[in-house]
């Protein structure tokens, strides 16, 4: 649908019933159209999920997690800005990946690319697979991370502590959106943001090298999310991704690490960091090593990833 949706048919929104794969189905067709068919698109149509999948992490991360809530914001249209990360492999450089939840390098390229195995499982396969490739049978994971830090690093705060910042009532909204134009005027809305960001995920022309800074470890995962839960101080247009970085320690530090998560406070621990940044880039060790990409396998290393903000609009409470 994403291919061959027209601004022009008029809508006031388009509703997706399904999974999250069926929203970023849509995303991803539709961003590779001519820039400006996508650009007036993505200005003029806001998008929703009624959630019917297996995690319906879209629902959660963007404040709508029950089929009453997403009801709610169609029918009252609450509209706020949705974040979208592309992402790219050096594998497959001319191909770009978007996404709205994130992407994990690690356990998480992992479970993505075993799940399939265990659909049987149902939604239980996760946390086994999480058990198996954690505990039982971990794989090794080492490599470079590098990343562009938003500057100066913002409050980490939860989802729920954000202010109502983007989100947009009824009258705005209304005041906002292709159904209020005459459909025949010469006017029409375009995004007004920076396509690069779409064409070449962390270009150098963008993020020049002195911006980059580096971590070498080994790691039991490293996410780069967009939305919660994944990322327990993600926003999903907040205009950053959350780059989490957990790596393997010994067992004092891990004893360490169990200790501080049971108080809240597993950030103190060394083998943690959660940063806010615009730009990633992972070089696995591994030449077999995988991404998650939105629950799907993305091969082929190193990868790199940025943030784009503001891109869709979605309807939603908050």
């Amino acid at each position: 649908m994403g291919k061959s949706y027209s601004a022009d048919d008029g809508f006031e929104a388009l509703v997706f019933i399904g999974g999250d794969g069926t929203l970023c189905e849509f995303m991803n067709g539709l961003l590779t159209r001519p820039e400006h068919e996508w650009r007036e698109i993505v200005a003029s149509t806001p998008i929703s999920l009624i959630s019917a999948g297996t995690q319906n992490a879209f629902g959660t991360g963007a404040g709508i997690p029950t089929v009453n809530a997403a009801l709610y914001c169609i029918l009252k249209r609450k509209m706020r800005p949705l974040d979208v990360v592309t992402a790219v492999s050096a594998a497959n450089p001319e191909v770009v990946h978007y996404s709205y939840c994130g992407l994990g390098w690690g356990v998480a390229g992992d479970i993505a690319a075993e799940s399939e195995r265990y659909r049987w499982m149902g939604t239980l396969r996760y946390a086994f697979l999480k058990v198996k490739r954690t505990v039982v049978l971990p794989k090794k994971h080492s490599g470079r991370v590098r990343y562009v830090l938003t500057e100066p690093q913002p409050p980490l705060l939860r989802y729920d502590d954000y202010p109502d910042a983007g989100a947009l009532d009824q009258f705005e909204v209304e005041e906002g959106t292709v159904y209020d134009m005459d459909r025949f005027s010469q006017q029409r809305k375009s995004w007004g943001g920076i396509a690069g960001s779409i064409s070449s995920p962390a270009s150098r022309k963008r993020y020049p090298e002195f911006l980059w800074k580096e971590d070498c470890s080994k790691y039991v995962v490293v996410g780069v999310v967009n939305i919660t839960p994944d990322g327990a101080y993600s926003h999903p247009s907040d205009g950053n991704l959350d780059l989490i970085l957990t790596r393997k320690g010994g067992l004092v530090a891990v004893a360490k690490l169990f200790g501080l998560y049971l108080m809240g406070k597993e950030l103190q621990s060394e083998l943690i960091s959660y940063l806010k940044v615009k730009a990633v880039e992972i070089e696995p060790d591994q030449l077999d090593d995988c991404m998650n990409i939105d629950g799907e396998v993305l091969e082929g290393g190193p990868w790199r990833m940025e943030v784009v903000p503001s891109l869709f609009k979605v309807l939603s409470e908050k």
